[in-house]
């Protein structure tokens, strides 16, 4: 939360609310590493950059995640890390 300069517990936690916080520029190539992820890959590795709505500060970062799928090998959830780089 601290990241992205929310309040904990404010985050919808939606991929369209993350993606929302993505630099426009970056947007595509994030959601593009995303969608691979979801439809053939287990792991991915993402970097971009987001705006800070509140003080509109640039911040370079990296996230680093898994797919959980259930037992048809559909996809459940994204579990992952976002480091400020």
């Amino acid at each position: 939360c601290r990241i992205f300069g929310f309040e904990p517990g404010t985050f919808p936690g939606t991929q369209t609310a993350m993606v929302e916080l993505i630099h426009p520029a970056d947007r595509d190539k994030f959601t593009d590493t995303l969608q691979a992820a979801l439809l053939n890959e287990d792991r991915f590795c993402a970097e971009f950059r987001i705006v800070r709505s509140q003080t509109n500060e640039v911040r370079h970062l990296t996230n680093i995640g898994t797919v959980r799928r259930d037992s048809d090998n559909a996809p459940v959830s994204v579990v992952g890390m976002i480091t400020d780089v």
